[in-house]
């Protein structure tokens, strides 16, 4: 457990979360702990991609200069912009090939409880979970959002459409071609699958 850069060999994390490839195979990890977002490259080598070890808080800026709190997913659209479930802000944050880092999402007024899962489609529409709300988000690549599934604040495990199902804790994100989301609905110890407007257990 650490934040050192470096080789494979000797870099450390301290509770890493979220992983995404980017297009030429650079791995990037939210490490949760150190509130930084880790590069590692294809030959092994880990860098500080964004924030700084230990240091929180909401700030926009380029590469160490930026600040976030308790980093949870990770996903990246096809131009390889970076998209950060900024959970302890309440926000989703974008962050540039350049090291760029933007408020993509401010759910600082309310509008979130704890994002957590983030996974873009192929449009570049951007997906996300709130694990406290119970609640499944679409966001434009304009950053307007709707929600897609769930009922806010109320827990269930209830399949159905869009507009009734309800989810418990729901938190991590995945995608297929197809379009089709898969939600790990942690609270109830299930995958949900999101299709065509209905929510199923799968």
């Amino acid at each position: 457990m650490g934040s050192t850069d470096g080789p494979g060999s000797v870099a450390k994390l301290a509770e890493p979360h979220g992983l995404v490839f980017d297009s030429s195979g650079n791995l990037f990890i939210t490490d949760y702990e150190n509130v930084t977002i880790r590069k590692v490259t294809p030959a092994g080598g880990v860098s500080t991609f964004a924030g700084s070890p230990g240091l929180e808080g909401f700030v926009n800026g380029t590469g160490t200069a930026a600040r976030f709190k308790s980093l949870q997913g990770i996903a990246i659209d096809a131009a390889n912009n970076l998209y950060i479930a900024d959970s302890g802000n309440r926000s989703i944050r974008k962050i540039t090939p350049a090291g760029v880092v933007t408020t993509f999402v401010d759910g600082t007024t309310g509008q979130f409880g704890s994002p957590r899962g983030v996974v873009v489609d192929s449009s570049g529409t951007l997906y996300m979970t709130d694990y406290t709300a119970h609640v499944i988000y679409r966001v434009t690549s304009a950053g307007v959002v709707s929600k897609l599934a769930g009922t806010a604040p109320v827990p269930g495990s209830t399949d159905g459409t869009t507009a009734t199902a309800l989810f418990n804790g729901p938190s991590a994100l995945a995608i297929d071609s197809a379009g089709n989301l898969y939600v790990a609905d942690t609270g109830s110890n299930t995958v949900r699958k999101i299709a065509s407007g209905n929510v199923t257990t799968l």
